[in-house]
Parts: C-alpha cells; structure tokens; sequence
C-alpha cells in the first residue's frame, strides 16, 4: 500500500473520520483544507481547533456551483482528496475533484497506508461490531495488543498516529469507506452477510454485494479471505491472486460448520472445534459471527483456546439483542441496532419466546416481504412506529396483527398493556432511526427509559397508558 507523502489535500467532511484524517496530514504538515456542508455554529470547537492546527476550515459552503476549495482561481490543485463515508459518491464536490484531476481516497485508505500493522479488516451487512469485538478480545486473551478501528473504534488515521502502542488492527469497514479504496490491504478479510442495505445510496444488491467485496481487492496473495458459503462464488473472482479462501455457513460443504451446540471443521484434515452450549453464540444467527472468527484467527495463527475464552466471556454490544428488563413474566429486548429486514428476521430467529415485536422508521430497502415469514411463525403482534408505519402494516397485515402507534413510548406501552406472560417485547426495528431519533443509539436508549418506566405489576398496566 502506498505511503506516498502529500504537500496539499482537501478533506470532505468533519465527521470523526475527517477529523483524523486532517489531523493526520497536518501531524505530516500537509497544507490542509476541509469542507463540510454544516455552519461553524453546528460544527462547534472543532472549526477552532482545526485551526489551531494550521488547517483552513470552510464551514457551510453549497454543495454545488464550482465553490470546491484549492480549485478556486489562484489557490492551486491539491494532491489528494480524502473523502469521509458521509460523503455520497455522486455529490458535487467529488465531481469537482474528478473533473480537476485529483486523486480520491477514504480516510480508511489513507489511515492504512500509514498504519505499518496487520490489518483483519471485517464487513458486512449486519453482526460486523459484534465480531469485531470477539477478534479483539480473544487476541487480547491470546496475548497481543489490538486495535479496534473504523467503524467500531479508532478512525484508521488516529490508529496510525498511534501504531506504537499496538500490535495487531481489528478493523469494522462499511460499504460507505469501501466506495474510494484503491490499495487498501489488509492481512485478513471477512465478509460476514450480505443483506439488503443502503440501497437507496447504492442501487441494488449487486452493486452493494460488489461494493462490499471490494476489501478483497487489493489483500495480498497470501492473504486470507473468509467468505460466508454463499458468497464466494459471487466475491473470488474479484482477486483471483488470494490462495487462501475459508468459508463458513450451515453446509455440509464449508470449511467451519455451525451446528447446534459447536462449530466444527469438517475438511478432509478435520481442524479445531469450539463450544458453544451456554454462550451467546449457541444459534443459528449468532453461530455464523462465531464461525467467521474461528476461520480467521486460525488462519493467523490465534490459538483456539484464546477465542474459545473469548465466547465464554464475551457480552454482547448495547443496542443489539440486550436484554433490558423482565416484568411480570414479560421480557423487553433492546435490538435497536437492527436497521434492515435482515437483521430482525435474525433477531426474530434468535428469541424462543412468543414475540410482540416494535418496527418501523425510515425504511432503507425496497422489499417489505423479507420477514413475513417469520412474523406468521414467531410474532403474536407488531406495534409500528414511524415514517414507514403505514407502508409495513400493509405489508404484513396478512400474516400478523399491526397496531399503528405512532412514537416508540406508544408503542413500547400498547405492547406491554396486551402481553402475556411468557412473551418477548423485541424492539428490533428493521429501518434506520432517522426520521424520530438522531440514530439508533438514542431510539435504544428511549426504548429502555420508557421500559424502565413501566410498572413492574401486569394489574397496574393500564395505569402506563
């Protein structure tokens, strides 16, 4: 990967990504300018800051009209535009820099390209955090020093300021940072799902399934890529050089078989095995995330006994089937973090108890049928919230009762007035957060509170209304 060095670059958006990045540049004492469609007033200290750095910060500029800083009359081309994930490809700006010659990267890439340590770099459309967090523990648990980065952690570019204290980068890669890579080399890569996502900025699933792929574009020969079954097929021919590729599923055919209780390795040399009974991932949702760890670490060299720790212990992410409370024989599961279909037909696989499960928001897919299924077979009744409301219960009214609430309080409330013992309140949304709450951290945390407000006797119920 290049480490090619830079006297001008241009940085597109101040999120957590665009700030490492400038300030990595500016560490390298690149001059540097920063664009961001926000007012210095919603920006904050950050203007200030990066301008005690040295960098120029324009706060509040058009997307549009020819207004790209450095390309303006006098002010020169910069090397190198370093574009944050927020930025969609087809945006102004990015058109700007193509039209003037200038190199486009993400951070994520630029991050890399300094960062001298191996990279296990992981994506997919749903359970990325959640095996981020397994791989970072059990290396932790077998005596090395990792990184969490990316999406989970660090921004690439601050871990790269950071190197010497670290060993090994566990990194969470969204389709979004893979859109401007163009030599991003990790040592490892896995490729967990592929589930319909993003699709109003990407298309369609091909593009999305191909975007996602592109972790494998540039990984080295003797790299080593690990592919859910299904995928690998659709991803290998993108880099025909990688000799290593592991596969993962329920098949009798891959190379780490989840079944209930264990995964196995059932090859022609029988590999390493690892339990399950009694831990998180003793399902059929969370036994694939397992499975993946399992491939990519003995492929590195992990021990086995160190993720076989590290399932034992491991607790899950906030936001992502945590148990919140139990009332009244009626159990409440936060699952916010399920912002697709996908991921709450997981969510509806991996509970055992009769459902009445809160849905809705800002629907992101084009398919409302995905779940039906499902709902016919797990969930006694729905409560639906939200801009995509009245679009989901038309959709699954044939299968399953849909109960217009609105707001998640309502919802949360209605749910709670008409379960039974024995039932699961599942918030498990299968939409983003964004036309109610300001993402899906805040939609768990008012989930819980109005849970927390509940009364804890079934008799005085009606009094939450």
């Amino acid at each position: 990967m290049s480490d090619r060095q830079y006297r001008s670059a241009v940085v597109l958006g101040l999120g957590a990504s665009g700030l490492a990045a400038t300030r990595l540049l500016r560490h390298e004492g690149v001059s540097v300018s920063v664009l961001d469609e926000r007012s210095p007033a919603e920006l904050g200290q950050e203007v200030e800051h990066l301008a005690s750095q040295g960098a120029t910060v324009r706060a509040g500029r058009s997307p549009g009209g020819g207004d790209l800083p450095l390309l303006e009359s006098g002010t020169g081309i910069p090397e190198i535009c370093i574009v944050s994930p927020g930025v969609r490809a087809g945006h102004p700006w990015l058109q700007e820099a193509r039209d003037a010659g200038v190199p486009i990267i993400s951070e994520l890439e630029l991050g890399a390209s300094r960062c001298h340590l191996p990279i296990l770099a992981i994506t997919g459309s749903n359970g990325k955090s959640t095996l981020v967090k397994l791989c970072g523990l059990a290396l932790e648990l077998a005596g090395l020093r990792p990184v969490l980065a990316g999406n989970y952690g660090k921004p690439l570019c601050d871990v790269a300021m950071e190197q010497a204290s670290f060993d090994r980068v566990v990194a969470e890669v969204s389709s979004f940072q893979l859109e401007h890579v163009r030599a991003f080399s990790p040592v490892a890569g896995v490729l967990l799902n592929v589930a319909p996502d993003h699709l109003d900025r990407h298309g369609d699933m091909e593009a999305y399934t191909q975007m996602k792929a592109r972790l494998f574009h540039a990984m080295p020969a003797d790299g080593i890529a690990v592919v859910e079954d299904s995928l690998r097929d659709v991803v290998s021919g993108l880099n025909p050089s990688i000799s290593t590729w592991r596969t993962f599923g329920h098949g009798l055919q891959v190379d780490y078989r989840y079944q209930e209780g264990r995964i196995t390795s059932p090859g022609a040399v029988p590999g390493p095995e690892l339990e399950l009974a009694g831990t998180v991932f003793d399902n059929p949702v969370m036994g694939l995330t397992a499975s993946a760890a399992l491939a990519v670490l003995t492929g590195l060299g992990i021990p086995c006994d160190a993720l076989q720790a590290a399932v034992r212990s491991f607790e899950p992410l906030p936001h992502r089937m945590q148990p919140v409370a139990e009332k009244a024989g009626v159990l409440f599961i936060d699952d916010s973090k399920a912002t697709n279909l996908a991921a709450m037909c997981g969510a509806l696989q991996m509970v055992s108890r009769p459902v009445r499960l809160v849905a809705g928001g800002q629907f992101k897919e084009k398919d409302t049928g995905l779940p039906k299924e499902l709902l016919a077979k797990t969930t006694k009744s729905t409560y639906l919230l939200g801009e995509s409301a009245q679009m989901l219960g038309k959709a699954w009214g044939d299968v399953v009762a849909c109960n217009q609430c609105g707001i998640l309080s309502q919802a949360v409330k209605q749910a709670w007035r008409e379960a039974e013992p024995g039932d699961v309140v599942l918030l498990s949304p299968g939409c983003a957060s964004f036309d109610q709450f300001s993402g899906y951290h805040e939609r768990g945390q008012v989930f819980q509170s109005v849970v927390a407000e509940l009364s804890a006797s079934r008799a005085n119920s009606r009094a939450d209304v």
